[in-house]
């Protein structure tokens, strides 16, 4: 059963409720042990004190932590029947600080490399032509296995982008989610913005970079461990995409990976919203990338018999809800999104093309 703070004000003070010195006698968010009958008695028999006046000046310190003057925070004080005792202890919890108005999420900008096309412009006009960007793989010898399409990002030429020094340090998975987050800061007119301060990233990927994986495995069979790159451990972390996109583009705030299989890039987008709701961030570039066709991915589907063998016909193979369907298929690309705050994107009269109402994650 929980009580809140104005639950406390309004039923006022009695000789069991604790007061915020006793509270924090036991640690920060800790359950207060269950003490002796004696140690009861004795405390029945003090002054009694006032709990409201310790949780509102708690109010207080908080409120001179959060940033401006929307935020309100709240605590929870939570009386529970503690394990193996019968007396009630009380738990200090610290939510979420909310804000007093609901803080609305808004789609400000687009970016994506894929199978499809290398903007979302041509990835559009692919989809409306009910084109398929699923064909024979390029990026190895595939000659060997079982399965031999995949949908490959083409025409995408890193070193263009980012120069042959910075492409070598990247991983493809990288140089896809990179040059994508260019793309939706550019569409939403904030390439330029110098206010980054307030600006994060969360970029999902279920397999993460395994090109940097297979070089180094090489390396270090073929020539030992003293061969092996400096830039190898950064190139494959999970991270990685999204702290290259915060470096590139000065964006100081809140950064983290997702690393949820198949449901990367949507948790990466609800978990950036989740950011702005509670006003960590005003402006949060989000999404998904892969880049894992290569030996050792397709190998692994293959044997689990995950993927598709339709090599005769690629652009047809994808087909997850006939009744002929024989796998998934295999592909890379990124896509990321600008979300911003609402009243942050109308104050600078920013495109939008949608709004984000809802997010939610389980496990089935």
């Amino acid at each position: 059963m929980g009580v809140t703070v104005k639950q406390i004000r309004r039923q006022g003070t009695q000789d069991d409720r604790p007061s915020l010195r006793d509270l924090s006698d036991s640690g920060p968010l800790q359950s207060q042990k269950a003490t002796s009958r004696k140690d009861r008695q004795a405390r029945k028999g003090r002054k009694k004190r006032s709990s409201w006046r310790s949780l509102r000046s708690l109010r207080e310190v908080f409120g001179r932590l959060c940033n401006g003057p929307t935020l309100r925070p709240w605590l929870l004080v939570s009386r529970q029947p503690s394990h193996r005792t019968c007396s009630r202890s009380p738990v200090l919890y610290f939510p979420t600080m909310t804000t007093t108005h609901p803080r609305r999420v808004l789609v400000t900008g687009l970016g994506t490399l894929n199978p499809l096309g290398n903007d979302p412009t041509s990835t559009w006009a692919a989809i409306r032509a009910g084109r398929s960007g699923i064909g024979p793989i390029t990026l190895f010898d595939a000659s060997d296995y079982e399965t031999r399409i995949a949908g490959e990002v083409k025409g995408f030429d890193p070193v263009a982008h980012f120069g042959r020094k910075e492409a070598r340090r990247m991983a493809r998975l990288t140089q896809l989610a990179l040059a994508a987050a260019g793309q939706a800061l550019a569409d939403a007119g904030l390439a330029d913005d110098p206010a980054r301060v307030r600006a994060g990233v969360v970029v999902g990927s279920g397999m993460g970079a395994l090109d940097p994986i297979h070089e180094a495995a090489d390396t270090l069979a073929a020539r030992g461990p003293g061969r092996l790159s400096p830039f190898f451990v950064p190139m494959m972390l999970a991270d990685t995409p999204a702290s290259v996109i915060s470096i590139a583009h000065g964006l100081t705030g809140p950064n983290l990976a997702v690393y949820s299989a198949c449901a990367s890039g949507n948790n990466a987008i609800g978990e950036a919203a989740a950011t702005i709701r509670r006003g960590a961030a005003d402006v949060m570039i989000a999404g998904g990338a892969e880049a894992c066709i290569l030996p050792l991915a397709l190998a692994g589907f293959g044997v689990m018999g995950a993927i598709s063998t339709r090599n005769d016909e690629p652009q047809r193979a994808s087909r997850p809800f006939d009744a002929g369907r024989a796998g998934f298929v295999v592909s890379e690309g990124a896509a990321l999104l600008v979300l911003e705050e609402r009243d942050h994107a109308l104050a600078r009269g920013a495109t939008i093309y949608g709004e984000l109402l809802g997010y939610g994650s389980s496990a089935d």
